[in-house]
């Protein structure tokens, strides 16, 4: 037996080094453009808790926030049974 799924994207976000909005990643996607060399975003959060966000973590939160655009703020917790990607890696790497 068959089901079928239907989704709709409402909104969709993403992010690398140069390359921001969605006109620039369609540019990107067809060749028109490169990924430059930037820092990660910093999410439009207090200080005192972006601190606390690895690489990773901001860019997923500045992600979630342009697909929030207008709407309510949405509560978010960020969690992982390895700990702090970055860290993890590197630890890996060592």
């Amino acid at each position: 037996m068959t089901r079928e799924l239907n989704i709709t994207i409402k909104r969709w976000a993403a992010w690398a080094p140069g390359v921001e909005t969605q006109s620039a990643w369609q540019q990107w996607a067809s060749g028109e453009t490169e990924f430059e060399h930037s820092p990660p975003p910093k999410p439009e959060i207090p200080a005192m808790l972006r601190r606390r966000l690895g690489t990773t973590g901001k860019i997923a939160l500045h992600c979630a926030i342009q697909c929030l655009q207008d709407e309510q703020p949405l509560a978010t917790i960020f969690c992982s049974r390895h700990g702090e990607l970055n860290r993890t890696i590197g630890m890996l790497g060592d």
